[in-house]
């Protein structure tokens, strides 16, 4: 998917709302994305998504970042932005963590803007139990009766 830019010449100033003149022939039927508020909005750069004016931020409006290649959804304090993992038909993201170094505390970040869930094995393949602290979406603590090494798959 090519990120698009609507042709800047031939835009009109106008106040109020807007229709198309002819849905079939007009590109751009009704506005352009990113001077609607909230909904869904399209930009190049991550750094044009934080720019949204606090006016144009809905709480679970969406944003496709082409830089990225991900969605993200605004939540409801208007400030902060997730990972959008979208429902039914795509898969689930996940991610692995490698714990090289033994330890009885792994801090993991995942940054899969979730609450995960956590399955924990040593380098032998044998699972481990472990006291599980989703810290915030982005990051979990595991504390262990002792040190270890091996994987953590979020899910």
């Amino acid at each position: 998917m090519a990120f698009k830019k609507p042709d800047q010449g031939n835009q009109v100033t106008l106040g109020g709302y807007t229709g198309p003149t002819n849905v079939e022939l007009d590109p751009y039927a009704t506005h352009w994305d990113r001077f609607g508020v909230g909904g869904l909005q399209c930009y190049e750069l991550l750094s044009e998504r934080n720019s949204i004016s606090e006016n144009r931020r809905q709480p679970g409006m969406l944003v496709w970042v082409e830089e990225t290649q991900e969605y993200y959804k605004l939540s409801f304090d208007t400030i902060t932005w997730i990972v959008f993992i979208g429902g039914g038909g795509g898969e689930d993201k996940n991610y692995v963590h490698v714990q090289s170094m033994a330890s009885a505390i792994w801090q993991v970040a995942h940054n899969l803007g979730k609450m995960v869930s956590v399955t924990v094995v040593d380098t032998g393949g044998n699972t481990v139990e472990g006291s599980v602290t989703h810290d915030d979406l982005n990051n979990v603590t595991i504390e262990f009766s002792a040190p270890f090494t091996g994987q953590v798959f979020c899910n």
